[in-house]
Parts: C-alpha cells; structure tokens; sequence
C-alpha cells in the first residue's frame, strides 16, 4: 500500500555524529551536496573530537553547496546513541537518516530511500546497499541469532547483486545509512543511550519489528563505508568491543525478548558469552577478556533497574508475538554453524 501523504517530496532530516572523523568529512558532505533528491537538512553532530573536526568543517562549509547544514557541538562523547537522539531533537523532516560520516553516496542514494520508505505505510526504516570501497559487501542487513549473536548478511562478498532481490531476509538495519519514519521513531521511542556503542541498530530494529512495522532493504540506495580510523582503532582493540558487544546483547534481548524467552535464551547467551571469554584468553594467553565478560555482567547488574524500566514500557506495547519476531532470526545459531563449518573442513 503506497503511503498516503500530501506531501510529495516530504522533508528529509539527515543525521551525521562525528567523532575524529575529519579525514571522511568532506567526501561525504561533498556527496550529499550532488543528491538528485534536494528537499533535506544535513545536521552534523560533532561528539567532542579532537582533531579539528569542527574547525575545518567551519572552513570548508562555504564551498559546499548544502545550504541547511548546520552544526552541533557536544562538550562530551555522547557515542552514537546519544548523539544522534541530540541531532533529532533538531530535526524538522518528516524522515530521519542516520547515517555514518565515513560513507560516500551515489547521486541517487537518499531518491532512492525515500521511494522505498513512500512505497508502503508499513515500511518503518530501510537500509541502503553499503558496500566497502572495493565492491565487497559491508552489509546488505544484519542478521541475528536467537541468543542475540549479530553479523552483517554479506559481508565480505564481492557484491554480485545477489541479495537485491531479499528485500526482507534479515533482522536489523544498519545504522551507517538508515532511514527511519520519525512518526515511527516517535512511536518506538529513541535510541538507548545506555547501549552507547554496538546493537543500538539491532535494537531499534527490534522494537520497530515488535511495534509492527516492516524493515527494508534497498539496495537501488548505494553506500560506500570507508572504515573510520577512530572505529577500525577501536575494534583493534578486540577486548573493549568483546565487553561492549556483550554487555549490550545482554541489555538488548533483557528489554526485547518474552518473558519465556528471557528465561530460556538469556542463560544459554551468558554460557556462551563465558565460552568466548574463554577462547578468547586460551587464544592470546590473557585472562582480561574474562574480566571484560565479567565487568559486561556487573555493568548489567547495575542498570538492571532502569533495563527493567525500559522492558515494561517496550512489553507493554509490543503488538507481534516472538514467534513471528523469531522467523526474521538466523537459523540455526552461529555458534552451531561455526562449530560445523569447523567439523567440516577437520574433515
């Protein structure tokens, strides 16, 4: 059903949240200025950088020709989550883009969203193609077991059209080029500031699936990611992002899940997150990342309230069952999948 709106070409607010990324400004504010599709904003979120971001976004502005640009400064590193929901609040369209500021568009990437977003009034957010600078697939939609283990569908292929056609065949939209309804983003509430960094994506996914809402790809919206020096240094860093992928899985499926499944799935995903620690120790000959596992677990302990809080609220106005919810997970669990791709190649 094509969306009833009297609006046309309706207004586009679209989201950066910089941190340290001065390096990737440039080309992909340069790519927002050739859009075919002009009826947007462009609001920058500047997440306390130290590396001039905001300077030399105040030099080159004048040579862009985005002429609703405007800039926001945050004293402190909100991380992703805070500082997009600081970017919404200045946002005047009827549509909400998050999106990366280490990516570069095509010319038809934000017509080709809005087409797909206008195409149905169930459709709540989508996902461009994002593709890495090379043609391999960065995420064509994420994908998620039932024990809240989360991967990109893809990623690493070289890109031969062949998931243009599965438009819904996965959980999660990417938050490095998401469109998403701000009456849905109204509706579901916004991004959980506690999660900071990591599965802040797979859990506004989640909430607008169990809300109703449809999630779609559209791979007609071409991205291209550059990995950001601030995140690619981050991920190096494998035993900090082990504890933020941990703990925020365990708070995801905490506020997420039934009550059955939060007795039957959050066990198994804690086991299993021990496990990793584990490996992860056994492998580098360094027990931090048990630490980092434990200190994931203690963080949960504590925010356990307000988790709580949060959980009431999404449950209490959730309207699609886990059984529907659960037929967009991947089957069957990485971890099982791993373990035979293993026994396979012994063999």
């Amino acid at each position: 059903m094509v969306e009833n709106s009297p609006i046309s070409n309706p207004f586009v607010s679209v989201i950066i949240v910089n941190y340290n990324d001065k390096n990737h400004i440039l080309r992909c504010l340069g790519s927002l200025s050739k859009q075919t599709y002009k009826n947007f904003e462009v609001i920058f979120v500047d997440n306390a950088s130290t590396d001039g971001s905001v300077e030399y976004l105040k030099e080159v502005k004048k040579y862009l020709d985005l002429p609703s640009l405007r800039i926001i400064v945050s004293n402190v590193n909100l991380g992703c989550c805070g500082g997009n929901n600081l970017g919404i609040k200045y946002a005047r369209g009827e549509y909400l883009i998050l999106l990366n500021p280490d990516t570069c568009m095509a010319p038809t990437w934000l017509e080709e969203l809005v087409k797909a977003a206008r195409s149905d009034s169930k459709i709540g957010i989508c996902q461009s193609k994002i593709l890495y600078p090379d043609h391999r697939i960065n995420t064509t939609g994420g994908l998620i077991d039932f024990y809240g283990l989360a991967t990109c569908r893809g990623i690493g292929e070289i890109d031969k059209c062949q998931y243009d056609e599965s438009l819904e065949g996965f959980f999660f939209a990417s938050g490095a080029s998401l469109l998403i309804k701000k009456s849905v983003f109204e509706d579901i509430g916004s991004l959980d500031d506690k999660l900071f960094l990591y599965y802040d994506d797979v859990d506004l996914s989640w909430r607008a699936r169990l809300k109703g809402y449809y999630i779609h790809y559209v791979p007609t919206s071409l991205c291209i990611h550059f990995e950001s020096s601030s995140l690619r240094q981050f991920r190096e860093a494998s035993l900090l992002s082990f504890y933020y992928n941990c703990r925020n899985r365990i708070r995801v499926l905490l506020k997420n899940y039934g009550s059955y499944n939060v007795i039957k799935r959050i066990p198994i995903t804690l086991l299993m997150s021990l496990a990793e620690s584990l490996s992860i120790s056994i492998k580098k000959r360094d027990s931090r990342a048990i630490f980092m596992f434990l200190k994931a677990l203690l963080w949960n302990m504590r925010n356990l309230k307000d988790t709580w809080k949060e959980r009431r609220y999404i449950q209490k106005s959730r309207i699609v069952s886990d059984k529907e919810i659960e037929k967009f997970m991947h089957r069957p669990a990485f971890i099982i999948e791993s373990f035979k791709r293993r026994l396979y190649k012994d063999k």
